[in-house]
């Protein structure tokens, strides 16, 4: 028997929108900003920023309305696509698995003009791995990779395995870290991927580690800056 795909009704997705910004609003949210050209509006050109797939819930709450960010199919990806739109965000449908495939190309066309924000890892996993998708990406768009690492304090994943997502718990802490972007080179061919890749991994890593070093107390480089701070810059 097969089931039917069932689509969240709008009302639904405004619900969950909702929902969410009161939820995802009481958080305590530091952002460490290495290089401050990296801030979405002060960006000398559109970014592609990247980000460990189980946060995605605090990047699309912080800024999902200043990126177009790619959305994988199915129910799931259904209701984060309108709950995007709802945020004042934009979405596109698929996956960077392929190098031809459409919403690809479709991102390619969005990132010469908007920022993209795009998981580093791969939903499917392995979780905190950078797949050669962004880089790929980055190289093709001519945009620059800046790698984002966030760390919650308390918190619950929810989700099948290789799609978890972390649920901050309500009034808990959040700290982020932006790095300095990355200039991946153009029209990068296959023999030189991997090497970016791991350059890239590093990056991530360092980002992740340093702001889970925030959140156990360590001292900031420069000025913590709250989200009201790095939205109105």
């Amino acid at each position: 028997m097969i089931r039917e795909r069932v689509i969240p009704t709008r009302a639904t997705a405004w619900a969950t929108a909702w929902l969410l910004r009161g939820w995802l609003g009481s958080l305590d949210i530091r952002f460490a900003i290495d290089d401050l050209t990296t801030v979405p509006q002060h960006m000398p050109r559109p970014g592609l920023y990247i980000f460990w797939h189980e946060m995605l819930l605090i990047p699309a709450y912080t800024h999902g309305r200043m990126m177009t960010t790619l959305v994988s199919r199915g129910r799931d990806g259904d209701l984060i696509a309108q709950v995007l739109g709802f945020w004042g965000g934009q979405a596109i449908r698929g996956s960077t698995d392929h190098q031809g495939d459409r919403a690809l190309r479709e991102l390619i066309r969005r990132g010469r003009q908007r920022h993209l924000g795009l998981t580093a890892d791969h939903p499917l996993g392995p979780a905190q791995v950078v797949s050669p998708g962004p880089i790929y990406l980055a190289s093709r768009g001519g945009m620059p990779l800046v790698p984002v690492g966030f760390a919650l304090g308390r918190c619950r994943r929810a989700g099948p395995a290789g799609r978890r997502i972390a649920l901050p718990v309500p009034f808990g802490r959040v700290r982020a870290v932006v790095g300095r972007p990355i200039e991946v080179p153009p029209r990068l061919g296959r023999d030189r991927l991997e090497a970016w890749r791991r350059k890239v991994q590093a990056a991530m890593d360092h980002a992740h580690a340093r702001a889970e070093r925030l959140l156990a107390g360590e001292r900031y480089d420069g000025p913590p800056f709250s989200l009201r701070d790095v939205l109105t810059m």
